[in-house]
């Protein structure tokens, strides 16, 4: 299996070698993204920092749990733009975030499908 994004072996060994639930612990971790998303551009374009903080804190939580290495270390430079209150480099960094969620959720269609 592989997922783009993932370090499988990482991940399975968190959740003790269960493929079926690496793949709902992921498909959730998307469903929450994408759920947020829009409330996040809100949450910037309002200069909302501590609120974008702490669901960006929270999102690390959940990329560490998958071990999304890559969306962990963006969602930390982003909170660490809020802390600069730096709407331009957390912009920045949540369009990366979103690029490596699009391509993760083309891997997971890609990998549940053959599961």
């Amino acid at each position: 299996m592989r997922l783009d994004g993932i370090d499988i072996e990482e991940a399975m060994m968190r959740l003790m070698g269960n493929k079926a639930l690496l793949l709902r612990v992921i498909k959730s971790f998307l469903h929450e993204y994408s759920l947020k998303r829009s409330s996040v551009s809100e949450m910037l374009d309002g200069r909302r920092f501590d609120e974008l903080k702490l669901f960006l804190h929270t999102f690390k939580g959940m990329a560490a749990n998958v071990a999304a290495q890559e969306a962990f270390a963006l969602a930390q430079q982003a909170e660490h733009g809020c802390a600069a209150q730096d709407v331009d480099t957390v912009r920045s960094v949540l369009l990366q975030l979103d690029e490596f969620m699009s391509r993760l959720e083309r891997s997971y269609a890609a990998c549940s499908t053959m599961i």
